[in-house]
Order: C-alpha cells, then structure tokens, then sequence
C-alpha cells in the first residue's frame, strides 16, 4: 500500500517547523494637536470631495458629447445640452480640480510644518525645558 512513496526518517521533525526571528525598527510619531488633526481631516476631505465632483462633472459633459455623436437629429434639448450644458460641465470639472490640487497643497504645507516642529525625545530629555521669552 505504501510502495513507492518516501520514507521519512525517524530523527527529522514531523510538520512544519517555524523559526521566529525577532526584529525591530525605529518609528516615527508625531505630536499632533488637535485642531492641527482638525485641519488635516478637512483638507482631506475637501480634496476628496472636490476631485469627487470633478469626475462626476466630467462624467456628465462626456456623456453629453457621447450621446449628441451617436443620435441622428438632436432635440432642442439636446442641442442646449451640447453646445451649452456640457462644456460649462467641464470648465466646472477644471475648477474643481484646481480646488482639491488647492486642499492638497494646504494639506502638504500643514504636514510639513508638523514635522519641521517636532524633535526627538532624546533631544528634549538631554535639553532644557524650553520657557517663554519674556517680550
């Protein structure tokens, strides 16, 4: 019944055998305020939101362009909707992402000031406590 397969020898661990390996690295926290998190959290948003809207503009003025190709004769409507409606569709996609490119950068610069700011523990522990300068 068992001819043909591979005997395995009594002295050699039966399974699998794990070896753990233990390592470490140094990460990097930063203190953050609150009304800075605040301020992080909102420049997210808006760009997310912003470049939201801009899809969804350009989505609609593509859509628009697609349709009037394909149809025969346009309504008035649809004459409205392409010679109109859509190329203010994406000028307003354009403004958009000129805004969420606006919210990333103020996100960018907000991010780097925290960071600029913060020093290690072990350069606060060795110094001084800084004190206010009197003005």
């Amino acid at each position: 019944m068992s001819e043909g397969l591979p005997t395995v020898p009594p002295t050699s661990a039966n399974g699998a055998t794990v070896q753990s390996e233990y390592m470490g690295r140094t990460m990097r926290c930063y203190p953050v305020h609150e009304t800075e998190m605040d301020g992080l959290i909102e420049a997210n948003g808006d760009a997310t939101s912003h470049f939201a809207m801009s899809s969804a503009c350009v989505a609609f003025g593509v859509g628009i362009v697609t349709n009037a190709a394909f149809t025969e004769k346009l309504t008035p409507a649809g004459e409205l909707a392409t010679k109109l409606a859509a190329p203010v569709l994406l000028v307003l996609a354009l403004y958009f992402v000129v805004l969420g490119l606006r919210a990333r950068a103020r996100r960018e610069r907000l991010w780097t000031k925290i960071k600029r700011e913060a020093v290690t523990l072990q350069a606060t522990a060795s110094s001084p406590v800084p004190t206010a300068q009197a003005a």
